[in-house]
């Protein structure tokens, strides 16, 4: 198998990554937000903001591209993946990512196995989360991110996680820091307005990860952001949206109980890291399972979320119950919906081939 380390070949997956909403050349006319925040019916937790992230970013970029023309451009390039996975013969490509988590405080001492009560997680919480994304993405037999549940359509989509060793300046680093930003808490305004701008690693080079205490106002669990500029002919710089590319995770969200060593403060209805899973599959282009558009076509490979081996669906999934939304039972079990994280541990072949043309 050949595994191509970004340690060696840094920009490989994430400049592709880096034209995923950017411009084609003509001008998009956008003017107000329509996007509402879906609040669990459960607990009123916001379980992701993704969607509406972007449809931020595409009024402020009238150069960015909208969801239909990025869907339409990467259309035959995903065709094009496919064929050549079933050409190969040679295995498919292992990706390594280097993450560096900035976890954000307000000087309160990190947390220890004595007292674990402040947003200022401890060095084991932030390790447990690449332990889970790699449990999920690589569909680890004999953990939790192995899908044996619903459709069984799970597989490895061949992405490995790992703690930066170097910093931007070449200094070693354990790919966790600790930043005192003077805040109490953040309102998704001041993370792209302040904190993005003023913590982020090269996002040419690293994965970014910021756990952070949102506004009780906000009441958010995370979301993540498509990077948007990009060196590829045909596709205009956007200018302002690369500052801001990573994933935001509620640090009460952050990591596994799985992992806890006694240090850890989590959540008790999300604690087993699925949320960041979530996220960085919006990170790796992914979208909801339903497709944010709530239209029951019954073919999701050119609606929804585009891929077709996950059922059509109208509406995210809260908890583990079987529902059926549209045709057939929803996907309850894939990470791009919102059900709980106990029984979230499914990507789908189609999401593997998406992640990997992305990549």
């Amino acid at each position: 198998m050949k595994n191509k380390s970004l340690y060696k070949f840094v920009l490989l997956p994430i400049l592709y990554l880096s034209i995923s909403i950017s411009s084609f050349g003509q001008q998009v006319s956008k003017s107000k937000a329509s996007f509402l925040y879906k609040k669990s019916p459960i607990d009123g937790v916001i379980k992701c903001a993704t969607a509406e992230n972007e449809e931020r970013l595409q009024i402020k970029n009238s150069n960015r591209m909208n969801n239909t023309q990025f869907e339409k451009w990467i259309a035959p390039i995903i065709e094009a993946q496919k064929q050549k996975n079933l050409n190969s013969k040679t295995e498919a490509t292992t990706y390594t990512i280097p993450v560096v988590i900035h976890i954000i405080h307000n000087g309160d001492a990190i947390n220890t196995r004595s007292s674990h009560t402040s947003e200022n997680i401890s060095d084991a919480q932030a390790a447990s989360q690449i332990t889970v994304l790699n449990q999920d993405f690589r569909r680890m037999t004999g953990t939790r991110g192995y899908g044996t549940t619903g459709y069984k359509r799970g597989v490895d989509c061949q992405i490995n996680f790992v703690l930066a060793q170097q910093d931007p300046f070449g200094v070693f680093t354990t790919g966790i820091e600790h930043l005192n930003m003077l805040e109490t808490d953040w309102t998704t305004a001041k993370i792209e307005e302040i904190l993005k701008p003023d913590t982020q690693w090269d996002p040419n080079r690293y994965l970014n990860i910021w756990t952070v205490k949102f506004s009780s106002a906000t009441n958010l669990l995370g979301y993540a952001q498509f990077p948007s500029n990009s060196n590829l002919g045909g596709l205009y710089t956007n200018g302002g949206d690369a500052n801001t590319d990573g994933v935001v995770i509620n640090y009460i969200t952050f990591g596994s109980r799985a992992e806890n060593d006694g240090s850890f403060e989590l959540n008790k209805n999300y604690n087993l890291g699925r949320t960041t899973t979530h996220e960085v599959g919006h990170y790796l282009g992914l979208r909801h399972i339903w497709g944010d558009d709530d239209l029951c076509t019954g073919n999701n490979s050119d609606s929804g979320d585009y891929a077709s081996d996950t059922p059509d669906s109208t509406a995210p999934n809260y908890s583990c119950e079987i529902a059926a939304n549209c045709i057939g039972f929803d996907m309850i079990e894939n990470y791009m919906d919102y059900s709980t994280d106990s029984c979230m541990d499914t990507f789908t072949a189609e999401q593997k081939t998406r992640m990997q043309t992305i990549m």
